[in-house]
């Protein structure tokens, strides 16, 4: 009995001496991974800085600390990321709102006369549907952009840095 219980403590030294070499090993992974991530937010590589972060969430969960950096990197990648989207669409929106004011000012000159063609009012349809299309992923991408902020803004979580 006296042995069994010397084997259970000294089981359970042997785990506990583990875990807690282990865990500084477990930190340092995690901050390698988010070291990752750093790097490839700072060289625009947005899609590659994420995966990094969802790999410090999906393997070192109880890296508390490098989850917490990570999650702020997430919120400023995806802001980011997200203005970068925005600038894109608008320059597209914009370029298709032109055509489309162009074409409609044709048809509606055209069908006075009646002499609107198919090809024409199709392609008016077509490209205001494009328009919609497109403003709805820009306003999409701007509310993504504010609740990121709003987030970040938060007194909990992790409040975003303010020049003052």
């Amino acid at each position: 009995m006296k042995l069994r219980i010397i084997t259970v403590a000294m089981s359970l030294a042997a785990m506990l001496a583990l875990t807690s070499c282990g865990g500084k090993n477990y930190d340092e992974k995690a901050q390698e991974w988010l070291n990752k991530a750093q790097t490839a937010a700072d060289r625009g590589d947005y899609q590659a800085a994420l995966a990094a972060i969802d790999s410090i969430r999906t393997n070192y969960p109880n890296a508390i600390e490098a989850r917490k950096a990570g999650l702020e990197l997430q919120q400023k990648v995806s802001k980011k990321q997200a203005q970068g989207h925005i600038a894109e669409v608008d320059m597209q929106l914009q370029a298709v709102i032109k055509e489309y004011n162009d074409v409609k000012a044709r048809v509606d000159g055209l069908r006075k006369s009646g002499d609107a063609s198919e090809e024409l009012l199709m392609k008016m349809n077509t490209l205001r549907v494009k328009r919609d299309s497109l403003q709805t992923v820009f306003d999409v991408e701007c509310a993504k952009v504010k609740y990121i902020n709003a987030m970040q803004d938060k007194e909990i979580g992790f409040p975003r840095q303010r020049n003052k």
